[in-house]
């Protein structure tokens, strides 16, 4: 049987971590914005246009796909796995007070 003390900190950890992967994603989603933002600056300063395009049609593109994929597996795979065991600890916490 494990320590009542020992549990509430795997408790609290695993509230960081849910909400570590909340600004995880988030940060990921503001990247891919402020590469797109980037990019449209730099074709304003003098980007060629056949570059941006390439840049804008193939590689964004591509780059927000991927991590698109990374939030959608936290959101449908991890965040539920870390839901999982909270709600165990909390249940053996119960047991264990």
């Amino acid at each position: 049987m494990a320590n009542i003390q020992q549990l509430k900190l795997q408790s609290e950890k695993m509230t960081e971590l849910l909400n570590f992967l909340g600004a995880f994603n988030e940060s990921m989603e503001d990247k891919i914005r402020y590469y797109r933002k980037r990019t449209e600056e730099m074709l304003y300063d003098g980007l060629a246009e056949e570059i941006y395009n390439k840049l804008e049609y193939i590689h964004i593109n591509k780059t927000n796909h991927l991590v698109q994929q990374v939030i959608d597996f936290n959101e449908e795979t991890t965040r539920p796995f870390v839901l999982a065991n909270m709600q165990n600890l909390e249940e053996e916490i119960k047991l264990n007070s």
